[in-house]
């Protein structure tokens, strides 16, 4: 286990991290709150991932707008969920690209109004009437963009996070946006995906030539930031397993593992759903969506959890 400061605030909005490519950082990394992108090249712009809600997106597009002048062409979704497509509206001019298998789950999983108003009641009077843009360009295994000289590669990383993810990744500039392959600071959650598939994911990029990571939620930062959530699954998969092994409920492994410094990340409580996960996935294959009434139930333990964590 790693020993490790744990960040609790980081600069957010609009942050150049390369000449002409932004970081979108949203604060806290809190229930619906994820980072999104910008890249600009030498006739037009690229998004990467379009945040949740109106409320978050309208200050991103805006930020986008003060930074340039060229137009939006190309939204890039990194995945399915809708805290990076959902505000795929705010560009109407722009090509939608996405996997062939985050089209398809995106459709397939439509908008789950009964789990946000649990896990997103913040937002979810927005999420109500909110149509899903789907996108209009998919592509399976690794593509390339070019814009002028401005390379911007796809980097196929599912499963992880869950079954369509890709990255982007600016090899002249040495910026990879991970989207939600990372999580820095933050627990991360694999309800969707492969925790065995995030570790081969978390090894290709720790192999990168890369620089500077933009995290799909936390704040920006480096392959030793990376490393951190990469040992998180280790600890999950190695110590976890035990307990798991023992016997153990999830719930009751949750409890038990020593989570370190790693107990101090934003949503711990996480790590309950992510050993069910493990649990079942060391069992066979895991499905790439989530029932709603097993998403409410896990919401529900974790809420015990995190009571029983307070009280402690």
């Amino acid at each position: 286990m790693t020993p490790h400061l744990v960040a609790k605030e980081w600069p957010t909005g609009l942050i150049e991290v390369a000449r002409g490519v932004y970081a979108y950082v949203s604060p806290s990394g809190g229930p619906g709150l994820s980072n999104a992108g910008l890249i600009l090249g030498e006739r037009s712009a690229t998004v990467v991932d379009t945040l949740l809600a109106p409320s978050l997106t309208r200050p991103f597009a805006e930020a986008v707008r003060r930074a340039t002048g060229l137009p939006v062409t190309r939204v890039i979704n990194t995945h399915h969920h809708h805290d990076h497509t959902g505000g795929n509206w705010a560009f109407p001019e722009a090509e939608r690209y996405a996997s062939a298998a985050t089209r398809d789950l995106l459709i397939r999983k439509g908008k789950p109004m009964q789990v946000y108003r649990a896990m997103l009641p913040r937002f979810a009077a927005e999420l109500e009437p909110m149509e899903i843009f789907p996108p209009t360009v998919t592509f399976h295994g690794a593509w390339a963009l070019y814009d002028g000289r401005r390379e911007i590669r796809i980097v196929p990383a599912a499963p992880a996070h869950t079954f369509g993810d890709v990255m982007v990744y600016l090899p002249a500039e040495k910026v990879l946006f991970a989207a939600d392959v990372a999580f820095h600071y933050i627990t991360p959650a694999v309800s969707e995906g492969s925790i065995e598939g995030w570790l081969r994911a978390s090894e290709a990029v720790l192999g990168l030539e890369v620089e500077v990571i933009v995290p799909g939620h936390g704040p920006v930062g480096t392959k030793k930031d990376f490393a951190l959530l990469r040992d998180y699954w280790l600890l999950l998969r190695d110590e976890g397993g035990r307990l798991l092994d023992r016997g153990l409920a999830p719930a009751e492994a949750a409890r038990a593992l020593d989570l370190g410094a790693y107990r101090e990340w934003t949503a711990w409580p996480r790590t309950l759903w992510n050993l069910a996960r493990w649990q079942a996935e060391r069992k066979g294959p895991v499905p790439d969506l989530v029932p709603d009434d097993v998403a409410l139930s896990m919401h529900a333990a974790m809420q015990e959890l995190s009571q029983w964590g307070t009280a402690r």
